[in-house]
């Protein structure tokens, strides 16, 4: 009972202000150029071609990911203000925000060159940073942006008097990239300039070669918690075949080589993107863009946030209830060979959501930017 209403109580926390800020202030992509054009008055930028990443990211697993793909287009550097849990007290904890924002400013002023365009890029909350310092940080050739993939349940949040939200924060900074649709409303209602991080694939990028599927199974990946356990019982339950591995399955956690190697080989792989202990508030996931770029057929929950990046039934399939996972799981498993075509395109349609296609589009948005 504990864990359905927490559902209910962060599917409302994160629909209900969306839903008020759509019809109040809905996104315009134009607007947000404007906003984040607005923020640079007074400011010049090299523009020459050469970027200077100054990444400020807690690293816990695949947050490497961001400076590997970061250093194609020139230098990175790497600042991780860890992660600690919340403090015993609000004094502590800002304590811990000051000392993190001396840092912050000491590693600006290291690694600043004077010809690049600079960006400060920030994976943070109001949790590590307090928002009203940002401006400290401000120079004539940095522009300070603030990414978040939580934005959708914690763009305002607060646990023990901390802020893990991101609203004050995403005010304060040039401008933000998220992961979601639902939250951008919220940002435009707060004047704060934020932009969804697609992808932009090379003209001349090969479509994947996908190997043979092997196992006439379904596979899972990932930890029990939320959501996942009851559709993973209920398929189980029903008697699917689906190997399930992760922390807290009672199974071993393979490694993200083994997963790549197993992933096209699997007739289907089996999706849960919902957030926390919702059952309908979902968010795009890493393994929603991974599974299909990897060569999977992939089964996942249908939303809107799904829905903005792949088209069901031509990329990837989804799902609606229990039952229907069951079914749709089911078909594919009868006869996994009617299904290629759709694993084919979600592979391809992935590679425009890459980590390497998203920073090129990040690059060319700055840039376009700092130039106006």
């Amino acid at each position: 009972m504990i864990p359905y209403a927490k559902g209910w109580y962060q599917h409302f926390k994160a629909t209900v202000p969306a839903a008020a800020a759509a019809a109040l202030t809905p996104y315009h992509l134009d607007d947000a150029r404007r906003m984040a054009v607005q923020r640079r008055r007074g400011r010049t930028f090299e523009t020459s071609g050469r970027v200077n990443f100054m990444m400020v990211v807690s690293v816990v697993n695949w947050e490497t990911t961001l400076m590997e793909h970061a250093r194609a287009y020139g230098a990175s550097h790497h600042l991780d203000l860890g992660s600690p849990g919340f403090f015993e007290s609000a004094a502590e904890w800002k304590a811990w925000r000051a000392a993190n924002f001396a840092k912050v400013e000491a590693f600006v002023r290291e690694h600043e060159d004077a010809g690049c365009l600079n960006v400060l890029f920030l994976y943070l909350s109001e949790f590590h940073l307090d928002p009203a310092r940002i401006e400290a940080l401000r120079s004539h050739n940095v522009v300070i942006l603030n990414f978040n993939w939580d934005d959708v349940l914690h763009y305002r949040s607060w646990h023990r008097g901390q802020s893990v939200g991101v609203r004050r924060l995403a005010r304060m900074v040039d401008l933000n990239l998220s992961m979601a649709v639902t939250p951008l409303s919220r940002y435009a209602r707060d004047g704060s300039a934020v932009f969804y991080w697609y992808g932009i694939r090379k003209p001349d990028e090969p479509d994947p070669v996908l190997p043979p599927v092997q196992y006439d199974r379904a596979l899972f990946f990932g930890s029990r918690y939320g959501y996942r356990v009851e559709v993973m019982d209920y398929l189980t339950g029903r008697g699917l075949p689906v190997d399930v591995y992760g922390a807290g399955w009672g199974t071993e956690v393979i490694s993200y080589n083994e997963l790549a190697h197993r992933i096209p080989r699997y007739a289907l792989n089996l999706g849960v993107s919902t957030i926390g202990y919702a059952r309908k508030l979902c968010q795009v996931k890493g393994r929603d863009i991974e599974v299909p770029m990897a060569g999977g057929l992939y089964l996942t929950n249908d939303s809107a946030e799904i829905r903005h990046i792949y088209e069901p039934g031509k990329d990837i399939l989804t799902y609606r209830s229990l039952d229907h996972c069951y079914r749709q799981a089911s078909a594919v498993l009868e006869h996994p060979a009617r299904y290629s075509e759709v694993r084919a395109s979600g592979a391809k349609r992935a590679q425009w959501f890459s980590w390497d296609a998203r920073f090129r589009y990040l690059v060319e948005l700055l840039f376009d930017l700092t130039r106006r």
